[in-house]
Formats: C-alpha cells, structure tokens, sequence
C-alpha cells in the first residue's frame, strides 16, 4: 500500500468503530490531506457537519448549565461540569483538526511510511510498543462508553443530567437532542485524541531506533566509505525528524494546553461530587469514571510522551559524542562537530507554549486540582 493511501485507522493506531469512521467523514475531517486548495466535498462536509458541531456544543452546554441551576442532584453536579468540558474540549479539538489539515497530512503520510518499513523490514515491536498499543483501546472504548453513557441513562431511568428547556424535563424529544449531540462531541474528542496520542508513539518509536543507530555508528579506518554513508544516512533520518517534529508540535501545542485545564476541572467536579454525596458516592463514581480514565490517561499519555521524547534527543546527542568520529578523517569530524552542535539544544513538547509536555506537570495538575476541590468545598 503507497504511503499516501493511509486512512482513519493507521492515524487512530486502533480500530475504529463504524460510529467514529462516520462521524469523522460527515463533519469534514479530511485525512487524505496533500499540498492544495481542499476539495470540494470535504468543504461541503465541514459547512454542514462543521455547523451542527458547534450546534451540538451550544445544546450541551445550555443544557448542562440549566441542568445545574434547575433541579440537578449534586451527584449529577460532576457529569454536568465534565460534560461542558468536553464539549468545549471538542470544538477546541475540531478546530485544531481542520486548521491544520496540511500539517495532518505530512504526519499521516510519514506514519504510513514508517509503518510499511516496520513490515517490510520486519521491525518487531517492543514491550513498551504493546503497552501503548493497550493504552490506546483503553481510552479509545473508555471514550466511547462516556459517549454512550447518557443515552443509556435515558433508557434505564428516564432522566438525564441536563435541562434544555426548564420546565420541560420529561419531553424525549429534548433529552435525545442532548444526549446525541453530547456523543457526537465525544466522538470528537476521542478520534482527535487519539490521531495525537498515535502520533507521539511512532514517533517516539522511531527517535529510540535512531538513537540506537547512533549509538552502533563507528569509524573504521580500514574502510571510511561505509562511515560516509552510514553517517550521512543518519543525519538524514534526524533531519526528516526534526522536520516532522515541527508539524508534531504544533498539533499537540493545542491539545495539550487546553488539556491541562481540562483535567484540573474534571478531578475537581470528581472529587466535589464524590465528597457531596457521601450515600450516592459510587453512583457519582460510576457515572464520572469512563469520562474520568479517558481523560487521566490522554493527560498522562502526552506528558509521559513529551518526557520520553525530550530524553530520547537528549540520547541522541550523547550517543552521537561516544561514538570514534575523532578517529575520522577532518571532514567527518567538521560535519560531526555540526550534528552535535545542532543536537545539543533541548526539544521540548509544549502547550499553548506556556505548559511543559512532562511529568512534572502531569504532578502540578493533581496538586492544583485537589486545591481548588478544596476552595470550592468550602465556598459551596
């Protein structure tokens, strides 16, 4: 398969349910993205489905906010809160996702090429490749769940979290309309989420094979040739790198930034509802906990990432520096002297170019979400 012919499926890493595929194609999420004017249909899409979206996020969160201020239980209060965040999570998302199609593009045709030299080449894939590979179905079917969760309220109780118009709580019509606009805007989030996350592996995959290879890299005076061509391969592989690194970063500046945020409120609505409703504390909990796992584990999968990744160029450039080029000839050594000049400086993943994408901030999110539970368990 020609490395332009990748789909949904080889960006997400998993596959995705017939739900999702449709979702993405009639909201105008173009995956085939290439250098030019976007076409026709895809515009079309984005104008009809791109409309609905934004109606879908002003229906759930109107009616999130007058669920709140309408009769809402307080074990209600935390999917009320969560719901508005991932209503704006979603949009925030989509946006991103279509302004910068041509960025999704590069990475979708450079994931496809690393793919079909992994199976060319027969690359196996490492335990840490495997845990990922886990993570990436728990938060995509965790996502899911939380998507589908409202409507299975609806059918079991006949109530829901949220109050479009007040006053007119029982009529069905109003309660599907909030509960199907609320799953397509997980739909949104969980596909968005995980193009990145699948993203932030095969990168990251490939940066520890490249450090690998630097590391293996040795001049042999018997045949300086080989060293030629094994030292211009490589910096070649980290030039494509770095180049790709530029549309990686600029993807998850977005989503990371306003990620941060994101998991700050849902840990406060968690806690805030869970101590609330001391008798219906495991109603709040198995309400809120697909919502939740998916959320913890998108926030803790992009700092681990943004971690691993900054230690895996900081690899590189140590790996390059034990490596015989002063054994070179002087040219090598002044084209070494340069890669190790140029590799020194420290690539860092970052949101809204405030946050950094490490675990450091993954701590600093905990810590600041108990403190604010702790200013509004006493405020309310």
């Amino acid at each position: 398969m020609a490395e332009d012919d990748y789909t949904l499926t080889d960006m997400a890493g998993v596959y995705l349910l017939p739900h999702s595929r449709a979702y993405m194609f009639w909201t105008g999420h173009w995956v085939g993205a290439v250098p030019g004017p976007t076409p026709v249909p895809i515009m079309v899409a984005r104008a009809l489905g791109g409309t609905l979206t934004y109606v879908a996020v002003f229906v759930v969160c109107w009616g999130s906010l007058n669920g709140i201020m309408h009769g809402s239980g307080t074990n209600d209060m935390p999917m009320n809160l969560i719901i508005i965040s991932c209503s704006i999570s979603s949009v925030h998302k989509y946006c991103v996702y279509t302004n910068q199609e041509q960025g999704l593009g590069r990475l979708g045709r450079w994931m496809k090429r690393v793919s079909n030299r992994e199976k060319k080449n027969k690359i196996p894939k490492t335990i840490t490749d495997h845990i990922l590979k886990v993570c990436l179905l728990i938060f995509y079917y965790s996502g899911t769940l939380a998507a589908f969760m409202l409507l299975t309220k609806l059918a079991l109780t006949g109530t829901t979290y949220n109050v479009l118009v007040p006053g007119l709580e029982n009529v069905l019509l109003l309660k599907l309309a909030i509960a199907l606009s609320f799953m397509s805007l997980g739909f949104e989030v969980v596909v968005d989420a995980l193009i990145l996350m699948n993203s932030l592996f095969t990168f990251r995959r490939e940066l520890m094979r490249s450090f690998e290879e630097w590391r293996k890299l040795n001049f042999d005076s018997e045949n300086p040739n080989q060293y030629k061509e094994e030292l211009k391969e490589r910096v070649q592989k980290h030039i494509e790198l770095l180049t790709i690194f530029q549309d990686l970063r600029e993807f998850n500046n977005s989503m990371f930034g306003y990620q941060v945020f994101a998991i700050v409120f849902t840990t406060c609505a968690l806690l805030y509802g869970m101590a609330k409703e001391t008798e219906n504390s495991h109603k709040v909990f198995v309400q809120t906990m697909p919502t939740a796992t998916a959320s913890f584990l998108e926030f803790f999968i992009l700092c681990w990432c943004g971690e691993d990744i900054k230690f895996g160029f900081e690899q590189i450039h140590r790996s390059i520096y034990d490596t015989n080029w002063y054994e070179a000839s002087l040219e090598d050594k002044k084209s070494m002297t340069i890669v190790l000049e140029f590799s020194k400086n420290p690539i860092i993943l970052t949101g809204f170019t405030v946050f950094k994408a490490n675990l450091e901030t993954f701590v600093e999110s905990m810590r600041q979400s108990f403190s604010l539970y702790t200013i509004l368990s006493e405020m309310v």
